[in-house]
């Protein structure tokens, strides 16, 4: 069977905030733990940080465990070299900074890798995107139909990798000939990029778990 590699990355300190009793990292690193248990290949889980004390710390209460990947995983020929050693024929790229991804969006990225050579999830664009010129003039409305939002984990195998290539929109570079796909993200699986935005995050949880109820 493939080996598959779970890489959970740290690309920013706002992971170690905290969101509804634990922080951002912890969270998503639950989900890709849980992921791995629910596949049947065989896996391992690793972090990709540049500050692997800061992660030591911020994981110190989690009861399973990973390996460590020291590297700027926000540069993804330097996430590639990092990843290179590693014994997988596919590899999972995770983004700490999406938290609320859960284990089943990871089963329909993998899922969608039969018949292609990357896949990752996406979800519609529903607000109004407006181009502005350098004077900040509105100049056009685009079209939103044409417009994607791109979420993770994103899918890889390894045979199009372009270990000394450079970046091409996805979180390694990948050869030319990849053949790539999408799967449909799931609406909670949003990017938390700083400290307002868990707090945005955190008060639609409580307002979720009161509907629920």
């Amino acid at each position: 069977m493939p080996k598959l590699s779970v890489v959970v990355t740290v690309g920013s300190p706002v992971v170690y905030q905290s969101l509804d009793g634990e922080n951002l990292l912890t969270a998503a690193l639950s989900a890709a733990y849980t992921f791995c248990k629910e596949t049947s290949l065989p896996n391992k889980l690793y972090v990709a940080a540049s500050d692997l004390d800061a992660v030591r710390e911020a994981t110190k209460d989690l009861t399973f465990e990973f390996a460590e990947i020291k590297c700027d995983p926000n540069d993804p020929k330097a996430l590639a070299r990092a990843i290179k050693d590693l014994d997988f024929e596919m590899v999972a790229i995770h983004d700490a900074q999406r938290p609320l991804t859960r284990s089943a969006q990871f089963h329909r990225t993998l899922e969608g890798l039969f018949g292609c050579d990357a896949v990752r999830p996406t979800m519609a664009f529903t607000e109004t995107l407006k181009a502005i010129n350098d004077q900040s003039h509105l100049t056009h409305t685009i079209d939103r139909t044409k417009v994607r939002r791109v979420s993770s984990p994103e899918i890889i195998r390894r045979t199009v990798i372009d270990f000394d290539g450079q970046s091409d929109g996805w979180a390694l570079p990948l050869l030319p000939e990849a053949r790539l796909s999408e799967v449909e993200a799931d609406p909670e699986s949003l990017r938390i990029n700083s400290a307002d935005e868990v707090t945005l995050m955190e008060a639609f949880l409580h307002w979720q778990q009161r509907i629920a109820k």
